[in-house]
C-alpha cells in the first residue's frame, strides 16, 4: 500500500494479474500524447484517477485477461476509499471504460480521438497456476453458426465503410433496441464476419463466485452450413454507406412459458378482500353478499380459466 505523500490529483495505475495496482510515474501531459499509447495498450487494464473531474476510470483493454477485467473493480473501489479517508478527496465516481468504446467524457478529459479495436491478434495466456483462481467460459445455448452474408456490386473500400464505427460501438445500438413482441435476440452477426452470441464467464476470486454474462464474439463454428427454423431475422443498415451493418437471428419465444409465467405472477392471497370485489365489478362476475374471502377467490380462478 502507497503512503499519503504519493497520492496527487491525476494517476495512472496498471493492474497486476496477482491484483495489485503499480503507480506508474508518469504526468498527465505526457500520458496524454498521442492518444494515451505510451500506457494503453491492448493487453493492459489500467486505473485512472482524476480528482478534478472526481473520476476513477478503469480503461480495460481489448485483450486483458478476464481475471484482471474482475478484479478492477475491487481495487477500483479500494483505492477510491483510500482517497477519501487518507489523501482527503473528494469521492470519485468509478466509470469503467472498453478499449474502442470509450465515452466522449473521457475522450475529452484527455484531448484523446475515438479510434477502431485493433484486429484481433494471438496472445499467449498468462498461466494462473499459482493463483487461487477458476475461471470458465461457457456460450449459453448457442450451437447454431452461419455463413458469412455475401455483398455484391460493392468495391472493397465500401465494405471498410463500417469500421468508421467499432464493432462494440455497434453491438450496444443493436442491444438497445428491444426485440419484437414474442421474440427473444438468440445471435448477432456485425459486419461480414463477426457473429456473436451470450458468454457467460465465471470466476472464483478470493473464495468468491462470480458470474456475468455479456455479447462476445465466436471463436470456433461447430459446422459449415446451419438451416435456421422458427428464426426471424433484423436486419440493420448504415444509410450513410449503404451497407448491411448487422444481422440479428431473433428466436420464438414459447407462449405456453410466457403465459405460465404470467399466472404465476398473480396471487390473488395476497389480495383484500375490497380489492377482489372491485376485480369481480371489473369483469361482471357476481359475488354472493355472503361469500368469504377464499370463495371470492376461487370465483376469479374459475373466471380466468373460461377466458383461456
Amino acid at each position: 500500500m502507497i503512503i499519503v505523500e504519493d497520492f496527487s490529483n491525476f494517476m495512472v495505475f496498471e493492474l497486476k494479474d496477482s491484483g495489485e495496482r503499480e503507480k506508474l510515474h508518469i504526468t498527465e501531459q505526457e500520458f496524454s500524447r498521442d492518444n494515451g499509447y505510451k500506457i494503453l495498450h491492448d493487453s493492459q487494464v489500467v486505473i485512472l484517477v482524476k480528482e478534478e473531474l472526481r473520476r476513477i476510470y478503469i480503461w480495460k483493454g481489448y485483450h486483458s485477461t478476464v481475471r484482471k477485467k474482475f478484479i478492477a473493480s475491487r481495487v477500483a473501489q479500494d483505492l477510491q476509499q483510500q482517497l477519501i479517508t487518507l489523501a482527503n478527496f473528494h469521492r470519485c465516481k468509478i466509470v469503467s471504460i472498453d478499449q474502442g468504446a470509450e465515452p466522449l467524457e473521457f475522450l475529452n478529459a484527455f484531448g484523446f480521438k475515438s479510434q477502431e479495436i485493433p484486429k484481433k491478434t494471438e496472445v499467449s495466456q498468462p498461466q494462473f497456476s499459482t493463483l487461487n483462481t477458476r475461471i470458465t467460459e461457457k456460450v449459453v445455448s448457442t450451437t447454431k453458426s452461419y455463413g458469412n452474408p455475401k455483398y455484391y456490386n460493392k468495391s472493397v473500400k465500401d465494405l471498410k465503410n463500417i469500421h468508421h464505427k467499432s464493432k462494440k460501438e455497434i453491438l450496444n445500438k443493436i442491444i438497445q433496441i428491444e426485440p419484437p413482441n414474442g421474440y427473444k435476440r438468440n445471435l448477432i452477426l456485425i459486419g461480414n464476419n463477426a457473429l456473436y452470441g451470450i458468454v457467460t464467464k465465471k470466476a472464483e476470486i478470493f473464495g468468491k463466485s462470480i458470474e456475468e454474462s455479456e455479447w462476445a464474439p465466436f471463436e470456433k463454428h461447430q459446422k459449415e452450413i446451419v438451416e435456421l427454423s422458427g428464426h426471424k431475422l433484423r436486419i440493420h443498415f448504415n444509410r450513410d454507406s449503404n451497407i448491411v451493418e448487422a444481422i440479428e437471428v431473433l428466436e420464438r419465444i414459447s407462449q405456453e412459458k410466457k403465459e405460465e409465467k404470467s399466472e404465476l405472477q398473480v396471487d390473488y392471497n395476497k389480495w383484500t378482500v375490497k380489492q377482489l370485489k372491485a376485480y369481480c365489478a371489473k369483469n361482471n362476475i357476481k359475488v354472493p353478499s355472503s361469500y368469504r374471502k377464499a370463495q371470492i377467490i376461487n370465483l376469479v380462478a374459475e373466471f380466468n380459466k373460461s377466458q383461456k
